[in-house]
């Protein structure tokens, strides 16, 4: 069941990045999609950031790791989106 969920999700991702880089689509097209991956990756990454911040009094050192692991990817997301829309090599 794992390997299944996984491979719905690689599948996804994969179909989501493929469709925004493809210059052929039309924009009206590729907007939808970028929004719908962006909304997934911003999810899990503010999903991180609240725990990080839920958990602030009962632990500071996880919390600060979470935090710290939250902006590495929102960072990383930046770069992955910038070279994405630029049609650069991902």
């Amino acid at each position: 069941m794992e390997f299944l969920i996984e491979f719905i999700g690689e599948l996804a991702v994969e179909l989501l990045t493929e469709v925004i880089k493809n210059n052929k689509i039309t924009l009206w097209i590729r907007i939808p999609f970028i929004f719908l991956f962006s909304i997934g990756v911003l999810g899990i990454i503010g999903l991180i950031m609240y725990l990080g911040l839920k958990f602030i009094n009962n632990n500071i050192l996880a919390s600060l790791i979470l935090l710290i692991i939250s902006l590495i990817f929102l960072v990383f997301y930046i770069i992955f989106m910038y070279k994405l829309l630029k049609n650069k090599d991902v």
